[in-house]
């Protein structure tokens, strides 16, 4: 559920937060990702993170930038590779059992076996 970019409107400011950050989106609870996991993680600030990953694009809250780390620098995310995150839901982080997710068919066979023995 963390993953999730949530509408501003699902949250309720005057009952609290959820307990972390959450990047407004459009998402609901049921969404799934297609293709392989990139986390996005939201940031306040830049001192927060003392060893950033060079796979995960960081939000910046305060400006609504996306980052990521090359091992040296920060740069922007290009806006084509951002799109297709975004489009394809990628930073949703769910189970890698994709049984469990979308419960494919199962085989159940039913069967009586007779067996005689002659002398």
């Amino acid at each position: 559920m963390r993953s999730l970019h949530l509408p501003k409107s699902s949250i309720d400011e005057s009952k609290g937060k959820f307990g972390y950050i959450n990047i407004d989106g459009n998402d609901r609870p049921g969404d799934y990702r297609q293709g392989s996991f990139i986390p996005i993680v939201p940031i306040t600030n830049f001192s927060s993170v003392t060893s950033p990953s060079t796979n995960a694009i960081y939000y910046v809250v305060e400006s609504g930038n996306y980052l990521q780390f090359d091992g040296d620098t920060w740069m922007t995310v290009p806006a084509d590779k951002m799109k297709e995150v975004l489009d394809k839901k990628q930073y949703i982080d769910m189970p890698n059992q994709e049984w469990a997710s979308f419960l494919n068919p199962r085989n159940i066979y039913w069967g009586l076996k007779i067996s005689v023995e002659l002398k």
